[in-house]
């Protein structure tokens, strides 16, 4: 699968975004193994008109499908990585953005257990601070019987550690969800709680719970 497009319009009440020159790319390749690739290219000017526009690069690639079929059964992932460039022409933007992300997923007697990194570093080169980002996720889908009842019980942990600048954010979050079904009857229930401790003097440590019921 190939596609390309080119477009520049400076349209009057278009849903599209207006006053933007706009270029990109997309190639995807499918394996035999059901494994997809794609790559893509975007580019981006803002302003067109405005005598001062802001040009966005973007560069990508993502792998997605079953890993190792013919040797693990079950397990599957998803992978992307990106390059963003982004400048305007007065210099009060310049900044680059990476970022990459992993996503792991195998089923086994039943459960299912998922896992995730997402990394991303921004280097701004005007006077705002870098900002660099880490986050981790682990959780595992549990089938049940409950009497008349078939549901699924999902805990699931969250650890992500914000750099910016002089201060650093460390972030916890347990999760837990629950789902119940009967005939066409179904009820689910989402609990969480979010732990944010910045290391910056002067600022609260705060503690965020979340419940909702449907």
């Amino acid at each position: 699968v190939i596609a390309f497009d080119v477009a520049a319009s400076i349209p009057s009440g278009a849903v599209i975004t207006p006053d933007r020159q706009s270029a990109e790319g997309h190639l995807g390749w499918r394996y035999a193994s059901g494994l997809f690739f794609r790559g893509r290219a975007q580019t981006f000017r803002d302003g067109l008109e405005s005598g001062n526009p802001t040009d966005t690069h973007t560069f990508g690639i993502n792998l997605a499908g079953p890993l190792f079929p013919d040797y693990v059964a079950g397990f599957t992932a998803n992978m992307d990585a990106f390059v963003q460039d982004q400048d305007r022409r007065d210099s009060s933007i310049d900044r680059t953005l990476y970022t990459a992300s992993l996503n792991l997923s195998k089923a086994y007697a039943g459960w299912t257990v998922r896992t995730g990194v997402f990394l991303q570093s921004l280097e701004d080169f005007t006077a705002s601070p870098d900002i660099a980002t880490q986050q981790y996720t682990v959780s595992a889908d549990i089938p049940f019987e409950l009497l008349a009842f078939r549901g699924v019980v999902t805990p699931g942990l969250l650890y992500r550690r914000v750099v910016g600048g002089p201060t650093v954010t460390r972030d916890w979050s347990p999760t837990l969800a629950l789902s119940l079904a009967r005939g066409s009857h179904l009820a689910r229930a989402n609990l969480s709680f979010l732990d944010q401790n910045p290391d910056a003097a002067g600022t609260a440590r705060v503690g965020t719970s979340a419940v909702s019921l449907d």
